[in-house]
């Protein structure tokens, strides 16, 4: 608001106050005039006083000395002065516009608003007040309010901008984001220079999902004033929803740079601190927001941005969950729903937690509290499902795996322009089977592809280049096709990890027909002469760092030490390795390394199929050496993936494999010196199945 202190001429109504015995009262009045107009305030001020001396309820010129104390600071008088003013001149605007901005400055905002309020109750007309009531409004956070006084003004004068700006930041308070970009459209289109619309234009365009175009208007403010530290903090937020994770932290360090306490940009930092897995420093982010939010809260007489708090302890939730301090999470998702019982989010996260847990029941319940307050939350139903197929209970379970297409991290769903095929008798027609998700999903779910061609189906398998050559060993009339090939005619399609729930699969009927994948011969027999005699055991101890669960699922090499003092030949089957196990592989001498020569899952198979035996984490070489029915220990985290189901030692996919499963949560020693002595005693000839 642009308070200007007016002091227009009401000489109607002092013509009506003079007395006639004192004919010198407006000689003195206008000499004072003229001094206040020649800015020579102390002179002005003088003959003002002598006037009101001589007539104290001389309504013109206590309005007067009012306005000429406001200008030379004089506030808590001038307020008082012109309160009598009003009061004597109720039907004059400029005494009381007056009032109300000194009474703003003295930071006294609801006689102000007052003040404002009665101005245009009898100056209805008067385009700038009803701007100025709308403003004050609008920081009372009386938006609806303030959007009825803004339009009055832009109705008045419609190319006030600074009502259009008002109007744009109350329609932004109510949700009403397209009203207020096309308020903010204007506004720039008037006044191009205006850092603070092309910022708050951002932030909406962020609200209606626009990143692309938030991050071209906060570049416009940054172009204008490099140093507005809210346009740093605005590109941050778009920056981390691209998943531009290091340019979002470096967006969120320049706006602390200029503003070190402003919460937003300590909250946006977190984010992007938590994606990029630096789980410590994204607590921390969270502590130092919380610290402001609460210290502002404090200063604010408990009006505390409940939206901005919640948002800060459900990202420390997730950075606790992130630096695997799971029991601290769950405490951290217990007190959050506490606050904010009606958060579905909350509830899912906590369930998530507690399944990783092992606390599967509890699990269900949140998750189940969730749903009850949003019923198709994807997160929460995606949740659900991945509880249920983990205990074993397959019925109903695959239904809620398909509100997988509605989570962030998932790719958009493929070739939807065709139905989708949901278990119907397939016999005569084409279908498209599609990958998804990673090397092991489609090498476990490809089973499926021989069941619908022996079921009268043309089956066209469409999947990642690297497995084309080895998924066209399946026993079947399969067409394999690498993704980004051109596609022939087909009639409905069905993405791979939807199968299952097409074939309304229970834990009873899961298709296990081992081995449907195999090596390519001349392949493995190029191996077998270059290895020689064994035993030889296959290695895969990490898997991809992109992994949603690699933090729990991979080991670091150089644990493996006791186990490889067995009398055996030590084979890494693995493409990529962590930087930090290369020093490892490079002095241990035990393991033979073939990254070079593995360019694809075809020349991994060929290398397999030489083994005695292949131990591995929860990988895609898992589910291969599975999926050609060799000998396989898998070594799984205390909660392994539901695939593996959550207790036993086998697998319903993968029959022939063991499974060695943490006793506590992250205790990977304790795995190891089982499968070690395991493998002592398989080398040695004694029976370790049991």
């Amino acid at each position: 608001m642009e308070h200007l202190i007016r002091a227009k001429s009401c000489m109607s109504q002092a013509k009506a106050s003079r007395q006639p015995s004192q004919p010198d009262i407006a000689l003195k009045l206008q000499l004072a005039r003229q001094w206040h107009d020649q800015r020579q305030l102390e002179a002005a001020i003088s003959l003002y006083r002598e006037v009101i001396a001589a007539k104290p309820n001389h309504g013109e010129a206590l309005h007067r000395l009012g306005t000429a104390l406001a200008e030379s600071t004089r506030l808590e008088e001038a307020a008082e002065l012109l309160s009598r003013a009003s009061a004597l001149l109720p039907q004059a605007q400029e005494p009381r516009r007056n009032l109300a901005v000194v009474l703003l400055q003295l930071g006294r905002k609801q006689e102000a608003l007052a003040a404002f309020q009665h101005l245009v109750s009898v100056a209805p007309t008067d385009g700038a007040a009803q701007n100025d009531l709308g403003a004050l409004l609008l920081e009372f956070g009386c938006h609806q309010e303030a959007v009825a006084a803004l339009d009055c003004a832009l109705q008045l004068e419609s190319d006030q901008s600074e009502a259009r700006f008002n109007r744009a930041q109350a329609l932004q308070a109510l949700f009403r984001h397209l009203e207020a970009l096309a308020d903010y459209d204007r506004v720039v289109a008037q006044q191009p220079g205006s850092v603070a619309a092309w910022h708050n234009r951002g932030l909406v365009l962020v609200e209606l999902g626009e990143q692309a175009q938030a991050l071209e208007s906060f570049q416009r403010a940054l172009a204008l004033d490099s140093k507005c530290a809210p346009a740093h903090c605005g590109s941050s937020r778009v920056l981390c929803s691209m998943s531009r994770w290091e340019d979002g932290r470096a967006a969120a360090e320049r706006a602390l740079q200029l503003d070190v306490q402003m919460p937003e940009a300590w909250i946006n930092l977190a984010r992007a601190l938590l994606g990029l897995g630096r789980g410590a420093e994204a607590i921390a982010s969270c502590d130092r927001a919380l610290a402001l939010i609460d210290q502002k809260d404090a200063q604010a007489a408990g009006t505390r941005p409940a939206f901005h708090h919640s948002l800060v302890l459900m990202l420390r939730a997730r950075a606790l969950t992130t630096a695997d301090r799971l029991e601290e999470a769950m405490s951290a998702y217990q007190r959050l729903v506490q606050l904010v019982p009606g958060n579905p989010a909350a509830w899912s996260n906590l369930g998530q937690v507690q399944h990783e847990l092992g606390l599967h029941e509890e699990a269900l319940a949140s998750v189940q509290r969730a749903l009850a307050i949003w019923p198709r939350q994807p997160e929460a139903l995606f949740g659900r499902g991945l509880v249920l197929l983990g205990l074993g209970r397959y019925d109903g379970a695959w239904e809620h795996l398909e509100a997988r297409w509605g989570l962030a991290t998932m790719e958009a769903p493929r070739h939807t322009d065709r139905p989708h095929w949901r278990g119907e008798d397939p016999a005569g027609r084409s279908l498209l089977l599609s990958s998804e998700q990673g090397f092991g999903d489609t090498i476990q779910f490809c089973r499926y592809a021989p069941l619908l061609a022996s079921r009268g189906a043309r089956v066209l398998l469409e999947v990642q280049r690297e497995l084309v050559g080895l998924l066209k060993t399946l026993p079947a009339d399969v067409e394999v096709i690498a993704r980004g090939d051109p596609l022939p005619r087909f009639d409905a399609q069905c993405p791979l990890m939807s199968l299952p729930g097409s074939f309304a699969t229970t834990l009873e009927s899961v298709p296990a027909q081992i081995p449907y994948l195999s090596a390519d011969p001349a392949k493995t027999v190029v191996w077998r002469a270059r290895l020689g005699k064994g035993p030889h055991v296959g290695l895969v101890l990490s898997g991809s760092r992109s992994h949603q669960r690699d933090r729990v699922r991979s080991i670091e090499l150089a644990q493996t030490a006791p186990l490889l003092q067995a009398a055996a030949t030590f084979h890494l089957l693995q493409k990529d390795l962590p930087q930090a196990d290369e020093a490892f592989l490079a002095s241990s001498g035990k393991i033979v390394d073939h990254r070079p020569e593995l360019a694809d899952f075809s020349d991994t198979a060929a290398l397999v199929a030489c083994m005695d035996l292949v131990i591995s984490v929860d990988t895609s070489v898992a589910h291969l050496a599975g999926a050609m029915g060799y000998p396989l220990w898998v070594l799984l985290p205390y909660v392994a993936d539901w695939r593996w189901l959550l207790s036993g030692d086998r697998s319903p996919w993968y029959p022939q494999a063991r499974l060695f499963r943490q006793s506590r949560r992250g205790d990977w020693h304790g795995v190891l010196e089982r499968i070690a002595s395991d493998l002592r005693a398989l080398l040695a000839g004694v029976p370790v199945d049991e």
